[in-house]
């Protein structure tokens, strides 16, 4: 696995996933629907370039997309369509909760579900940001 960092997705909330997709399809012909569900009754699409073959030791970066159904606010108020946080792949996510914590820079959030380890923080503008390790 490569030590580098990169965006790994960006969540943004949408309004109807399928009036989205279409859209981002003229955008993006050559992109595709990697990912199609409805975790706790809540559905969302992962939007991106075609996976690199099982040889990769990581995804392409993608769109991840959710319908805003249970999520905040009014279905039509209009702040709560938005990116929700951008998520970056990290080689070493316990390490970076240390160094940011040395500094006063704590968590938000944290989840790990053996296959992946994952950490927010919120940046002083109230933006979230993903850590995602995959173990």
């Amino acid at each position: 696995m490569t030590n580098a960092i990169w965006i790994e997705h960006a969540l943004l909330v949408v309004r109807d996933l399928d009036v989205t997709l279409a859209w981002y399809r003229h955008l993006l012909p050559d992109w595709t629907v990697r990912w199609d569900g409805r975790p706790r009754g809540t559905r969302w699409g992962h939007f991106g370039p075609p996976d690199h073959g099982p040889a990769s030791d990581r995804q392409p970066s993608y769109l991840s997309l959710c319908e805003h159904a249970s999520r905040g606010p009014a279905r039509d108020d209009p702040a709560a369509v938005r990116i929700l946080h951008v998520g970056f792949a990290h080689p070493d996510v316990a390490g970076l909760i240390a160094r940011l914590s040395a500094v006063g820079i704590k968590p938000s959030d944290r989840a790990d579900d053996g296959e992946y380890r994952r950490v927010y923080f919120v940046d002083p503008d109230g933006h979230q940001l993903e850590f995602v390790q995959r173990l």
